[in-house]
């Protein structure tokens, strides 16, 4: 199946998970509002289906259509993260893609989900012989790459963009910044945490038990974001903190090891090893004695952060309209 079916497509339901309010989810509202806005019939389903779930109020600016249940018709097509592969298993006719939001949580349902084993001898190792062929849309290029190589699969680029407010009203002054690290305690925490104590004598603020405001509040008045998660895909909280204009220092791990999904130049990138906790703390003081001019050193990565939006625009209209 070629991405003309998916043009042709007169519905477009886009599963999301329910209750959740992370980077992926916002970015199924996303599209589903950017269709809307288009032209398309598209509605946000959240699984698990016959459950009362209600729009997240985080969510609500984008003014999505909910529905309740997919119809399986030709001119359907069904949109899900790659943590949903199962949800095919009962579908005949619609339209399937699967949109790779993030590389690891579906290395993650590898280990834990009967299912995944299960669709796996029925669907990539054979091709998709058993049904429709399924559609891969890539969120990152570190994910184009992986089905590329791990299933010789192709597909399209379906990016993603922040919201509006790191956009279009953030404080970017570097005036007032604090010699301050602000980090996400979810990601490499047990790197972080030895890299902590290498630095002592610096202010440290985890990203918890805040709300969006609060993030946003603290990312302005630090001088460097860290990040040496796993980078499951092009994630948010790094652009978001180059945006309120922290320096921003990330792992070399998954999709931060792809300069188009993280474009910094390579000396604020870090293989994940001890010998590295020194280098990385020599670094973090350089910038805080010259934030300035690291400041400045990361200018492309935010001009590719404020593009994102259009990109965004143009990728729909290449896989949904032209």
């Amino acid at each position: 199946m070629s991405f003309e079916y998916l043009k042709k497509a007169k519905e477009i339901y886009i599963l999301c998970p329910g209750g959740i309010q992370t980077g992926g989810p916002e970015l199924l509202h996303q599209l589903a509002a950017l269709l809307q806005s288009m032209g398309r019939k598209s509605y946000i389903v959240y699984y698990p289906l016959k459950q009362n779930w209600q729009i997240p109020e985080a969510y609500l600016r984008y003014e999505c259509q909910q529905a309740y249940q997919v119809p399986d018709r030709e001119d359907v097509a069904v949109i899900v993260p790659e943590t949903l592969p199962s949800f095919f298993d009962s579908f005949k006719n619609a339209i399937c893609v699967i949109w790779w939001l993030s590389v690891d949580n579906y290395r993650g349902n590898l280990d834990t989900l009967k299912y995944t084993k299960i669709w796996l001898k029925k669907s990539l190792i054979h091709g998709f012989k058993f049904r429709t062929q399924i559609l891969h849309l890539f969120q990152s290029d570190y994910a184009r790459d992986f089905v590329n190589k791990r299933f010789n699969a192709n597909g399209q680029m379906l990016s993603d963009y922040l919201a509006s407010e790191y956009l279009e009203s953030v404080n970017t002054d570097q005036n007032n910044r604090q010699n301050m690290i602000v980090y996400n305690p979810l990601k490499g925490a047990k790197f972080t945490k030895k890299l902590q104590m290498a630095m002592p004598d610096v202010k440290w603020q985890a990203l918890e038990k805040m709300t969006r405001l609060q993030v946003r509040e603290t990312l302005e008045t630090a001088k460097v974001y860290i990040d040496f998660g796993t980078h499951p895909g092009k994630d948010r909280i790094p652009r978001e903190a180059a945006m309120c204009g922290c320096v921003i220092i990330v792992g070399l791990r998954g999709a931060a090891c792809f300069n188009q999904d993280v474009p910094i130049a390579e000396e604020y990138k870090y293989p994940v090893e001890n010998g590295q906790i020194e280098v990385i703390a020599q670094k973090i003081r350089d910038i805080f004695a010259n934030y300035t001019f690291h400041y400045h050193h990361q200018e492309n990565y935010r001009n590719t952060i404020k593009a994102e939006p259009n990109l965004f625009k143009q990728q729909v209209e290449k896989i949904f309209f032209c």
